[in-house]
């Protein structure tokens, strides 16, 4: 695996462990989430900025083009499920709510990593 790949399966890990600590309701698992929301974002964002060591060279294909839309959306997903969960954080219906996007995101974010993976080691 190329150092790209730890960072993106470290940001998915990472992202499972705050959502499982959020189900159990213990504390700093939003702050665990946003981390690896942002690793993930810094990740697929910084070599467009100059960092040509994150940079993956393959052709575009099909697999690459659906994570790189499943990503996007995972990271449009968690900035609604943040908005949810801060702007009614005492109502139940949007704990269930919040709750079903984290576990959304979980389901997207799984399929992302393994389509680019695919695109990109041509499995």
């Amino acid at each position: 695996m190329i150092k790209y790949d730890f960072i993106y399966v470290f940001a998915y890990i990472l992202f499972l462990v705050g959502a499982s600590m959020n189900f159990r309701r213990i504390r700093y698992s939003f702050q665990i989430m946003s981390l690896a929301v942002l690793i993930d974002f810094f990740a697929v964002t910084m070599p467009f900025s100059g960092f040509k060591s994150l940079v993956i060279s393959v052709e575009t294909n099909t697999p690459i083009v659906i994570g790189m839309v499943t990503g996007v959306l995972v990271w449009i997903l968690f900035v609604l499920a943040a908005l949810s969960r801060i702007v009614e954080k005492k109502s139940v219906i949007s704990v269930i709510s919040f709750d079903g996007m984290i576990s959304v995101i979980k389901v997207l974010w799984f399929i992302d990593l393994v389509t680019v993976f695919y695109g990109v080691y041509d499995l």
